[in-house]
């Protein structure tokens, strides 16, 4: 399947990004576009993989994959799946972003896969186990502002990361957009 026709992927809080001097793309505002902006680093990867080309370094960034994988189709899946195969390989990262970790889609997606995970604030005991892959993490009991687990290997590590508030986001990245970056 394809992503034509589906419904429409509004996530309005990412399109302040789009300011960043170094983005590819701004956020896709539609399944549509989604569905492009994969299927054009699935190509991306297999063109590098056959020239032995791995730079520039391209970091893939999808935000609330739950709502995607129920609509976005099985030709997204394989590619997004191809993507995640080859990515290291190639230069492409790739970073995902659920508030549903324990939806099956997305298991069935990452089956196989050893990945370092960055979790926040779970909503249970049995989310946390999901989204850590350990069901002793204590996920569930992160402040929810900041704070989270780095789960690299079977290690899991707490951080403080800096909340920032949307005026100061939209404020940075407003003077970030009008720095052009300098032609070498």
């Amino acid at each position: 399947g394809s992503c034509k026709g589906a419904p429409r992927y509004d996530h309005s809080e990412l399109r302040p990004f789009s300011k960043l001097p170094h983005a590819l793309n701004r956020p896709p505002v539609n399944m549509d576009e989604v569905c492009e902006v994969v299927e054009f680093l699935a190509k991306e990867a297999d063109h590098r993989l056959k020239s032995d080309v791995q730079t520039p370094q391209i970091l893939l960034v999808i935000d609330n994959l739950q709502d995607i994988l129920p609509v976005a189709g099985s030709a997204f899946c394989r590619q997004l799946e191809h993507i995640l195969d080859l990515g290291p390989q190639v230069g492409i990262g790739v970073i995902l972003a659920t508030n549903r970790p324990e939806d099956g889609r997305l298991q069935d997606l990452l089956a196989g896969m050893h990945m370092d995970r960055i979790v926040g604030k779970a909503e249970s005991a049995g989310q946390a186990a999901f989204a850590t892959g350990r069901p002793d993490s204590e996920a569930e009991f992160l402040d929810g502002s900041g704070e989270f687990l780095a789960m690299l290997g079977s290690d899991g590590y707490h951080f403080q990361a800096a909340w920032v508030s949307d005026r100061e986001l939209n404020r940075y990245l407003n003077h970030a957009g009008q720095r052009k970056p300098t032609l070498l």
